[in-house]
């Protein structure tokens, strides 16, 4: 018989997370479902259990861990903390990042029925001061995503996953995008997600951010080639081959994208990756109008 309250490990890379973890923490802290681990994972040799306790903030479900570099990279942190992980359900969680109070409780009985569940997100670009944006209009209504749509998303998703469904770590060779490639994977062996169209977590957009850095789009590029070349020759642990040429058709549409946005950067069209999608292409809307089927 099924766990009634199984535990959900939340996996958190800190990389000058100094200004921010206090935020996620709290965000994990307000949870209405109360069966949870945050595994926090210092990336930069900071102690943040002492930098926590200093702000007051000390409970037993955080855990504390250390890739024992500075800078390796969000990969290696997840890894890590995945490998330490007692949940059996996975939960990733940005340190720049928040949950609305009722995430998990919402997210885990759809995570538990069909292997991985998703949300609408607001995106708060702290650099820009821009009007917070969601992926799609937000209700109450829980839409089926399905791989391909995912695919052609370019506002970041964070899942809940049923840990039998991952198949595979974080690519740590991958510079940018392993964390849509390790969601893609999993998507792969179930094809459509449930998708609750309300906002129940928050992306910002921060200096510190690794995807809206002023080389940004170079690393993008870096990545996209790699990861083209490598889907090829490897398949980067996809198992079908209609998995792989979804994926082969995404890196080509974000690579040709990626370009574009370098030229409006250069123009001083826009100052970050989130802000050229918003002027330039709603994608936000156009996933929106293919959620057609309600869940149930």
């Amino acid at each position: 018989m099924p766990d009634a309250s199984p535990l959900i490990s939340i996996i958190t890379p800190a990389f000058r997370a100094k200004g921010t973890i206090l935020r996620a923490v709290r965000s994990a802290l307000s949870q209405t479902y109360p069966y949870w681990e945050m595994l926090i994972v210092s990336d930069d040799q900071t102690d943040y259990e002492t930098l926590l306790a200093e702000s007051g903030i000390s409970d037993k479900r955080l855990r504390f861990l250390e890739t024992g570099k500075i800078g390796s990279g969000p990969n290696l942190a997840r890894n890590i903390a995945l490998d330490q992980a007692k949940g059996s359900y996975i939960g990733p969680l940005d340190a720049d990042d928040l949950y609305y109070p009722e995430r998990l409780e919402k997210l885990l009985p759809l995570a538990s029925s069909y292997g991985m569940s998703a949300d609408n997100i607001a995106i708060i670009d702290e650099i820009g001061s821009k009007e917070p944006r969601t992926l799609v209009p937000e209700t109450d209504a829980i839409r089926w995503l399905t791989m391909t749509m995912y695919a052609h998303t370019c506002i970041p998703m964070i899942f809940l996953f049923r840990r039998d469904i991952i198949t595979a770590p974080w690519d740590e060779d991958v510079e940018l995008g392993a964390d849509t490639l390790f969601n893609l994977r999993a998507m792969e062996k179930l094809d459509m997600v449930p998708f609750v169209e309300r906002v129940m977590h928050e992306y910002h957009i921060t200096s510190n951010s690794i995807c809206h850095a002023a080389n940004a789009h170079d690393r993008a590029e870096r990545a996209y080639t790699y990861c083209l070349d490598k889907i090829t020759h490897t398949g980067m642990g996809f198992r079908t081959l209609r998995g792989m040429r979804i994926v082969e058709d995404m890196l080509l549409t974000k690579r040709d994208l990626n370009g574009h946005y370098a030229e409006s950067l250069a123009s001083g069209d826009c100052s970050n990756f989130q802000e050229f999608i918003a002027t330039k292409r709603n994608l936000g809307i156009d996933l929106y109008t293919s959620l057609a089927r309600e869940v149930g």
